[in-house]
This record gives C-alpha cells, sequence and structure tokens, in this order.
C-alpha cells in the first residue's frame, strides 16, 4: 500500500523533530504514519455538514411556503416543499414529486421534520396572554351616596375655613366660602389599598422598614413614606383624586368653627386620634378610634394628610390647584408624633412634593357626578 508523506516537522507519537521530513517514518522511534484514517474522518465530518447545510436550505424554503400561504390566506401546514423555479414550480408554489437518492431521501426527511413542526405550532390554540382587568371608573354620583361605603358624602354649601384663635399666621384670614358637593375617604388609604396600585404598576412601592408601612404584616395601617407624586398617582388610578385644603377642611369641622369638631379643647382628643400623647411614638392601625359625627375615621392624627393645594404662606381657602412655581404642598390633620395643638382642623404642615416622611400618607377625595 502506498505510503503518504508526512506534512509536519514533529511525530505526532513521541514528539520527535524531524527537519527536514524525509519519510513518513520517525527515525527516534521508526513509527509509519498513514492518513488514511484522517482521510475517512475529513469526509464523514464533511457528510455531515452538507447534510445540515442542504436540511437547512431545505427548511428555509418550507418556512417560505408556509409564509407566503399564510399571508395569502391559505393553509399553513403545506404538504411539499417548493422550489425556486425547480421542477417548474416557483416560490410558494407546491412541488409533489420528490427526488431521488440521496438528496431526494434529505429532502424527505427533513420535509417531515417541518411538517410535524408547523401542525404542532400552528395546530395548537394560542394562550391568552395574561392582562389585569381594566378599573372601572366609579361614578360618585347623588343617587349612590348611600351605596358607597368606603367615601362620605359632603354636600355642598359654606363653611369657616382657617383659625378664629390662629395659632400661626398661616391659619388666617378665617373667612366662610362656599364650596360644591364631594366625597372623601372614609379611612386613610392603607398598606393593602395601596399595594394593589404597586401591583398595577401605577404607584411606586413602599420602602419596608425605618417605620415605613411596606410589609404585608402592616395591611390594615396607613400608607405612609408616600411622596405627593405617589399619593396622587394613586388617586387618580382609583378614579379620584387628592382633596383640596378647603374640602379637607370642611370634612374635618363638620360645620363647627372651633378648634376641633368637638370642641375648643382637646380632652376629648384621645377618644378620636392618635398622636403623640396615646400613640407610644408609632403609627396604629386605622379605623381603631371613633370617628367623627360624619362618619371619618382618623381625621385627626396617625399620619398627615397630603392635599392637592401648593402651599401660601397667607392661606387664601378658594385658591385652586396651581404651578407658578411654588414647590410645596400643603398636608393636614397631625400625626402620631405630634402634640394635639398640630391635630387641630386648621393646623397646616408644608412639604417638597418629592419628600416622603413616616409621618406622611393621604386619603382621596372624589368630585360629584350629577
Amino acid at each position: 500500500m502506498k505510503k503518504y508523506q508526512i506534512r509536519s516537522r514533529i511525530c505526532p507519537s513521541c514528539g520527535y523533530s524531524m527537519n527536514p521530513p524525509s519519510s513518513d517514518r520517525c527515525d527516534r522511534c521508526g513509527k509509519v504514519f498513514r492518513l488514511g484514517g484522517s482521510i475517512f474522518r475529513y469526509a464523514g465530518v464533511l457528510f455531515i455538514a452538507v447534510f445540515v447545510f442542504a436540511g437547512g436550505f431545505l427548511m428555509y424554503e418550507k418556512m417560505a411556503d408556509i409564509v407566503a400561504n399564510a399571508r395569502a390566506g391559505g393553509k399553513t401546514n403545506v404538504p411539499t416543499i417548493s422550489g425556486r423555479a425547480r421542477n417548474g414550480h416557483a416560490l410558494g408554489e407546491t412541488s409533489g414529486k420528490k427526488g431521488n437518492g440521496f438528496i431526494g431521501s434529505i429532502q424527505k426527511y427533513w420535509e417531515a421534520r417541518v411538517s410535524a413542526m408547523t401542525a404542532k405550532l400552528f395546530s395548537a390554540k394560542p394562550k391568552p396572554s395574561p392582562r389585569k382587568a381594566p378599573k372601572t371608573i366609579p361614578q360618585y354620583s347623588r343617587q349612590r351616596a348611600g351605596e358607597i361605603t368606603d367615601m362620605v358624602f359632603i354636600e355642598s354649601g359654606t363653611v369657616l375655613i382657617g383659625a378664629v384663635k390662629p395659632k400661626t399666621p398661616d391659619e388666617l384670614p378665617a373667612e366662610m366660602v362656599f364650596l360644591d358637593a364631594f366625597f372623601i375617604d372614609i379611612n386613610e388609604v392603607t398598606v393593602s389599598s395601596f399595594s394593589a396600585c404597586v401591583e398595577a404598576g401605577a404607584c411606586l412601592e413602599i420602602p419596608i422598614g425605618e417605620d415605613c408601612n411596606g410589609g404585608t404584616e402592616e395591611a390594615l395601617y396607613s400608607a405612609n413614606c408616600v411622596t405627593w407624586e405617589n399619593a396622587k398617582a394613586f388617586c387618580v388610578w382609583a378614579g379620584k383624586r387628592l382633596p383640596t385644603e378647603a374640602e379637607w377642611e370642611k370634612a374635618a369641622r363638620n360645620g363647627t368653627q372651633t378648634g376641633y369638631f368637638f370642641g375648643e379643647t382637646p380632652e376629648d382628643l384621645p377618644d378620636y386620634a392618635w398622636y403623640k400623647g396615646n400613640s407610644g411614638g408609632k403609627l396604629q392601625q386605622t379605623g381603631l378610634k371613633e370617628p367623627s359625627e360624619n362618619g371619618l375615621y382618623d381625621i385627626y392624627g396617625n399620619v398627615w394628610e397630603w392635599t392637592g393645594e401648593w402651599y401660601k404662606n397667607d392661606y387664601a381657602a378658594a385658591e385652586s390647584p396651581s404651578t407658578d412655581g411654588r414647590t410645596r404642598k400643603v398636608l393636614r390633620g397631625g400625626g402620631a408624633h405630634d402634640a394635639p395643638v398640630q391635630l387641630r382642623s386648621a393646623s397646616r404642615r408644608l412639604s417638597l412634593a418629592d419628600e416622603a416622611s413616616v409621618d406622611y400618607g393621604f386619603r382621596c377625595a372624589a368630585d360629584l357626578v350629577e
């Protein structure tokens, strides 16, 4: 048998350097090398490459037929492979005749594979993509006032806004103003309610820890550590809005002109509110104290509540929210860390709209739809 000359200077068996390579026999170990085994290996690799390439090409044409028929409104499970001007058929047509020999076997194999794949792909019913049901925007009408269980209806009318006996200059002037009817939440927005807004992607998540009520064990506590923007986002998502300062004070006063809705002095405050004197220095679960006469819980204390107003140092009750460059918003009602004087109906607090605090929460209001 003819021997093939080695094309390397290094003996593959012992690593001896053959310089120059005069024959296919190693001068050191005497082993003779033949390239027949390598030739068969290379031929096998080449055969597999041709098989895969041909199959891929035929699969491409098969998928081209599927796409063409689908666009034309035909069936997607094309039974045979079309050819580009092969056997007299153009792209998009089908051929019922298969080739013979090696190419024909490749065609049959890949056609069977593609047909099975496309049958499985197009016969199965597509699963509907999970979507959250659109939130129904509630309609707060006078007729439904008795049916709405999470809000209190506040009749239209005049109310005293500001303090007759002010503690700070920004509680002036005290004046009578007229407000249209509106609805306001019975409770401060809880962690449970706020979490639903977070899951819907409409609100930012409340931080957990550092006295922020973001954990599941605090579901019935007031949602705190909430910025004005996040509070507004929740109310909009719920089909509501933040109350104006005047609306919040009208709801808190319930027709009174005294420091608190129950009187001028804070003797009865522990019955209605969580504040510095009884909270133990931390926020409490909502709805545990007595409600006001119009049915509002925690209108005083627990958390300061965001309103929709920009802050002005001279209180103008009839002013609507504006964007004239003022950057601070108004909170009302006092919190669990505050003295009784800060829980009065006319007491105000200001804060940056993007600032969050353990003392900041909110409740929403809604317009009356006639």
